[in-house]
């Protein structure tokens, strides 16, 4: 399949060749007449030497200054896209925990449109609205995260990283958006970064247990971090 580049130059080719015709010109007159050097057309217009540029909008402009009972037909551009339509599966507050929590994309209402991550290729990746102030320093409210479940990616979380923590308490699942650090004795901190004082305490999670599922009969608070946050997308 030709490029937008080549089909431009076969264009621009054709409209040559119908001045040659319709006019009686050769490429070295037309290049005269248009006060541009023999060799620009005569080169451009040798397909056996395999021109692999095409006219410039200035040269193309002289031309048609002189030629201009003789349009360029120009070929229909295939635009293609390679974006990803990523679901909005929920919300997540930064500072509490979201009841409104959803993780199923299957539930998902809205979509935003994100090039592809070439760190992971080939992870379904899944999109949350950030509510709250605890991660200012870093997803102001409104954000856009694009996240990946660990269960995908297949290893826990790692200190720095930002992440989806989740609990569940009395059968209801909430969620918030922290950063985590894995400490020396095993427990796992989930600190803010905000400008609001409110927010200066980490949430201590015993040990990387808590990657485990949750219990069978959920009647207890239970924390377990979910997913990686990959990118995030803002408006200015």
């Amino acid at each position: 399949m030709k490029t937008d580049e080549e089909r431009l130059r076969d264009s621009q080719r054709a409209w040559i060749d119908e001045i040659v015709e319709k006019h009686g010109e050769t490429y070295t007159s037309i290049a005269r007449k248009a006060k541009l050097t023999p060799t620009t057309l005569t080169r451009f217009m040798n397909k056996e030497a395999d021109a692999n540029h095409n006219l410039s909008a200035k040269t193309e402009a002289k031309i048609r200054a002189v030629f201009s009972d003789v349009a360029i037909k120009r070929p229909e551009l295939i635009r293609v896209s390679n974006l990803s339509h990523v679901p909005i599966v929920g919300v997540v507050q930064a500072g509490l925990w979201q009841s409104d929590f959803v993780l199923s994309e299957y539930t998902a209402a809205e979509f935003i449109e994100v090039t592809p991550d070439p760190r992971y290729p080939h992870f379904q990746r899944v999109a949350f609205r950030v509510q709250g102030d605890s991660m200012n320093l870093v997803y102001v409210p409104g954000t856009v995260v694009l996240a990946i479940r660990f269960y995908d990616l297949g290893r826990n979380p790692r200190t720095g990283e930002k992440v989806i923590a989740v609990r569940q308490s009395n059968g209801v699942e909430e969620a918030t958006v922290k950063e985590i650090e894995i400490m020396p004795d095993g427990r796992v901190a989930l600190w803010p970064r905000s400008t609001n004082p409110e927010y200066s305490q980490a949430i201590i999670v015993p040990d990387m247990s808590a990657l485990a599922p949750f219990a069978d009969d959920g009647g207890h608070p239970e924390v377990r971090i979910e997913a990686l946050i990959v990118q995030s997308i803002r408006l200015e």
